[in-house]
């Protein structure tokens, strides 16, 4: 249980197990020899590898992708990039296969995990960096001064209208973060933000498109 050790002390507060029986937790992860899958009293059994094999159709089309026109500078082509909702790293993988360096945040332990569990596997770029922390608003105050990021990047979770399905890494996430509360707005963060980079760039929320938001370079 090797493997298993190295991705639990990740965050020290996951369990991965290969023993099934007598669980009740509301959702917990169980390590296979070919894969992590994700289980809860909700969904069905979600394959992580899977999810991640997904990613691939955007990559396909990446050219098409409006978060790297969002991202851009005119004075480097290559940037370094604070995901700080990272999430199952979807985005940050857009970017980083555009050569960019990622890092990426994440606050609920069972994500951070299935992230850092998709880099050691390959299933992300490697200019992808997987932190765990407890709260954004925290980590981005606690950065030092100068030019440590070029861009932040802030995908705020919205409110779901729709009457389909979300796809499964969404309902997951939403299933995560659905009891999570932070002492902190999401005005709070972005504005913290602003003080620390040059560059903000904000996933908004128009009918669940992905339209983006630019603030102009200082």
């Amino acid at each position: 249980m090797g493997y298993a050790k190295i991705l639990t002390e990740f965050t020290n507060r996951v369990s991965l197990i290969n023993n099934t029986q007598d669980i009740q937790n509301t959702y917990y992860l169980e390590l296979t020899t070919q894969d992590l899958i994700f289980h809860s009293n909700i969904l069905k059994p979600t394959s992580i590898r899977e999810i991640y094999r997904k990613l691939l159709m955007r990559i396909t089309n990446i050219n098409q992708e409006l978060l790297l026109k969002a991202i851009y500078t005119k004075n480097k082509k290559i940037l370094n990039i604070l995901d700080i909702t990272a999430g199952f790293g979807k985005d940050a993988s857009i970017m980083a296969h555009r050569g960019h360096h990622v890092t990426m945040c994440e606050h609920h332990p069972i994500t951070a995990t299935i992230l850092y569990y998709a880099s050691i596997n390959n299933l992300i770029p490697n200019t992808c960096k997987v932190i765990y922390v407890k709260d954004s608003f925290d980590f981005i105050t606690s950065l030092p001064e100068g030019n440590l990021y070029d861009v932040i990047y802030f995908d705020p979770m919205f409110e779901d209208h729709k009457t389909a399905k979300s796809k499964k890494d969404m309902q997951i996430i939403q299933l995560l973060t659905s009891n999570m509360m932070s002492n902190y707005s999401n005005q709070d963060i972005l504005a913290i933000a602003k003080q620390k980079v040059k560059k903000v760039v904000v996933k908004r929320d128009n009918k669940h498109t992905q339209v983006l938001y630019n603030d102009p370079p200082v």
